[in-house]
């Protein structure tokens, strides 16, 4: 499988930067809003509350300890999707919203492993866009400002956690994509809005993106695996493991 090409938040620059400059600095506390939980099964509500309380703290301040933005938006730099050999997408400067009101529906962690279930009423990214190829049946191309906004999705997340040691100290991570899997389900309805198609053309422009929206389902396929996995890697990825490197494993979890 070909994995999209992302470049990450500005914000998890400054997470991986505070990760080499603080190796040496004392651990941190679990933050007063999360509870320390049971691994396994036993303890399901425990990392769902935990992460509700997390999504509700982000969406206001971020988490300034742990060096990590604010869930409205959040904002990625650079997305290729590498959609299929015959469309090329790349997307800048995107914000994304509609994470502020993610609800989890299951999740679990154990020694190696963290799952969870979610649902989003909207995903929207909102950025700069440049397209070339074919889409389904048509060619497409174009630059300029795009609107992507899915409605009434569920986000199936699982990643392999790894364990290291600090300062006699062990600490749960996610080490790389490779072994993150996220996976969109059930999702209602996309709508798509491309400005400047075809180099601004009056007739061409219009006349895709009514394309593209009447064939919402087909075009949603094409890119479907690319945006799973941005979501993943760098939304997941990024504030789950903001939230790793700083707390060590017996701060998080009961023995």
């Amino acid at each position: 499988m070909k994995y999209p090409t992302i470049r990450i938040m500005k914000g998890f620059v400054l997470v991986l930067t505070a990760c080499v400059l603080l190796a040496e600095v004392n651990s941190a506390k679990l933050p007063d809003y999360l509870k320390k939980c049971k691994k396994g099964p036993e303890g399901a509500k425990c990392v769902i509350d935990n992460g509700l309380a997390a999504v509700s703290s982000l969406t206001k301040d971020g988490e300034p300890k742990f060096k990590l933005q604010s869930l409205t938006p959040i904002h990625v730099d650079k997305i290729d999707l590498q959609a299929t050999p015959q469309l090329k997408v790349v997307l800048d400067d995107v914000d994304f919203t509609g994470f502020e009101g993610l609800s989890l529906t299951d999740g679990k962690i154990d020694d190696n492993e963290l799952t969870f279930k979610a649902h989003l009423n909207r995903m929207e990214l909102v950025g700069k866009y440049d397209i070339n190829g074919r889409i389904l049946i048509l060619p497409i191309q174009g630059k300029g400002t795009c609107n992507i906004t899915m409605v009434n999705l569920d986000f199936n997340y699982k990643t392999k956690l790894f364990t290291e040691e600090r300062k006699g100290k062990k600490y749960f991570r996610v080490e790389s994509n490779e072994n993150t899997v996220g996976e969109i389900n059930n999702i209602k309805r996309v709508y798509w809005q491309f400005d400047n198609l075809f180099n601004g053309d009056e007739r061409l422009g219009p006349e895709m993106n009514r394309f593209l929206n009447e064939n919402w389902k087909d075009v949603y396929g094409e890119v479907k695996t690319a945006i799973e996995q941005t979501a993943a890697y760098s939304i997941f990825n990024y504030f789950i493991n903001g939230y790793l490197h700083f707390v060590p494993i017996d701060e998080m979890f009961e023995e």
